[in-house]
């Protein structure tokens, strides 16, 4: 606590003052020209003057909180091969090839030519620069047979790995295979995107999307509640049989961003031994009528 209150906190002081409202972050005025003509609710406050949880209207935080976390975000990675514009220069651009040094964005990341990284690491025209796993036993494809490392500075690495086969597929009782991810309007668990009003009007719920001859093989129709049912769980998703998300026969597909169409009851929680990646992405599944 000495040390805290050497930097000007004291036992009061809270995270989000630490974190979001210290002297730095207030130091990022509002109104600033990068948003002229947006509206920023977080900065203004909301404008429909609606009471929250607390039973008071949210005033806003008076300070560019944004572009200073991105301002703080991006320094660690300056100097390091993983650097990025400033927040007014994307705003203006509308995007930049990675990793953007002294301005300027890189065309071939890992050739000497173009990435100023690889520049300076490279005796030819390529370095994978970096230095995850750069020194490493050899061996074959049954192991380490020589524990003595060897040093990859710029060098690409490739890991073989043996194939495994999925620990479910579809049986007579779970015929169908079900995939989860995004649909091209909402980001992840769509905390922000449900939020914004032109992609909430577009894809409102997390459907259901089947080819239409399995849907008719199971007496369903575009429009209808269905059960998606797995070994642990099942939840309750409209049936879609049309549009640019229609799968391949055999397979449905539930994004999962809406908390009302909680998919994750239904999938798979097995864990890949090397990667510890949990295996999310598939799984068995039933659909019926709701």
């Amino acid at each position: 606590m000495d040390k805290a209150k050497a930097m000007g906190y004291k036992e009061s002081t809270t995270l989000y003052e630490v974190l979001f409202a210290n002297n730095r972050a207030k130091a990022f005025k509002w109104p600033d020209p990068v948003g002229k003509g947006y509206q920023n609710s977080e900065v203004e406050g909301d404008k429909r003057n609606v009471v929250g949880s607390d039973g008071k209207v949210f005033k806003g935080y008076g300070f560019f909180i944004q572009k200073y976390l991105w301002e703080e975000y991006r320094k660690f990675g300056d100097g390091h091969g993983h650097d990025y514009a400033d927040f007014d220069t994307y705003h203006r651009v509308r995007g930049l090839k990675w990793p953007v040094v002294d301005g300027k964005e890189t065309f071939w990341r890992y050739n000497a030519k173009y990435d100023p990284y690889a520049k300076k690491a490279a005796n030819g025209a390529f370095a994978f620069y970096g230095h995850a796993f750069k020194d490493i036993p050899t061996g074959n494809l049954q192991g380490v047979t020589n524990s003595a490392k060897v040093n990859l500075d710029n060098k690409a690495k490739i890991f073989f790995r043996p194939y495994m086969e999925p620990t479910e597929v579809p049986d007579k009782n779970y015929d169908i295979w079900l995939c989860t991810g995004r649909v091209l309007e909402h980001w992840h668990s769509g905390t922000m995107t449900m939020r914004v009003p032109e992609l909430y009007r577009a894809v409102p719920e997390a459907l259901c999307y089947m080819h239409p001859s399995d849907a008719e093989k199971r007496g369903v129709k575009r429009g209808e509640m269905v059960w998606v049912e797995s070994r642990r769980g099942k939840v309750k998703a409209h049936v879609e049989t049309r549009g640019r998300n229609r799968p391949p026969r055999g397979l449905v597909f539930v994004p999962w961003f809406d908390e009302k169409v909680f998919i994750n009851k239904v999938c798979l929680d097995h864990t890949c031994p090397i990667s510890k990646q949990i295996d999310h992405k598939k799984c068995a599944v039933k659909i019926y009528k709701a």
